[in-house]
């Protein structure tokens, strides 16, 4: 990953955003991020996805 002011990237791609705006999606990001290891547990223990996500 690589940061510098109003941008962020990684493999996965590029964003810019305004100062305000990043402070806001990386609170977002970093909670999604903690969730994300109870939900892939589940599904490599075998749980159905449909169980995982709701869908």
């Amino acid at each position: 990953m690589c940061s510098t002011p109003g941008k962020l990237g990684d493999h996965n791609g590029v964003i810019v955003l305004s100062p305000e705006a990043a402070a806001d999606v990386l609170g977002q990001a970093l909670a999604s991020g903690a969730a994300e290891p109870a939900p892939l547990a589940q599904i490599a223990s075998g749980v159905p996805l449909e169980s995982v996500l709701a869908i």
